[in-house]
């Protein structure tokens, strides 16, 4: 498959090991300390993986900027317990399709997965003052994407095309 994955999230690397059997390039971002430094040793085998320390709201606009073919992107860069990071902003997903549709709606094949639907909760409308359900769906919409949901996966891609993973 054509383009490059960015992954927010990286926890134990899993996702990322995945994705690297698809994508070009696979750049996946964490901002814990400790499980960045697990994922650097544990990815650093696959060539084609770039793992980042930082915050996706700080990190994801600078690798985009790096990026000129088809982006495909893994959005699980939330905190969900365990050792997972929580920051200043707990769920950055509004955040990273922002920094989404700054840099990459140029014509350019474009599939977006939103991974944990189920944290897309009413509960976060009055952290973010909109539900992030019909966010997605109206930010699909704006941006002439396809959308559907799928095994706690919120999809989006292009019309033209887009991933083969889903």
């Amino acid at each position: 498959m054509d383009g490059t994955w960015v992954e927010t999230g990286t926890y134990k690397g899993e996702t990322t090991r995945f994705l690297a059997g698809f994508g070009s390039q696979v750049h996946t971002i964490e901002p814990e300390e400790t499980l960045y430094a697990a994922a650097v040793s544990s990815l650093s085998h696959l060539t084609n993986v770039k793992a980042h320390f930082g915050t996706s709201e700080e990190v994801l606009p600078q690798i985009l900027a790096t990026i000129s073919d088809d982006c495909n992107f893994w959005l699980d860069g939330h905190y969900s317990g365990d050792q997972t990071f929580k920051g200043k902003v707990e769920f950055p997903l509004l955040e990273e399709l922002a920094s989404i549709a700054d840099n990459c709606m140029d014509g350019r094949s474009l599939t977006v997965f939103v991974d944990d639907v189920c944290c897309l909760s009413p509960i976060y409308e009055e952290t973010f003052k909109v539900n992030l359900l019909n966010y997605l769906v109206d930010w699909a919409r704006r941006h002439k994407l396809v959308w559907t949901i799928e095994n706690d996966i919120f999809i989006m891609r292009s019309q033209s095309g887009g991933s083969d993973v889903a």
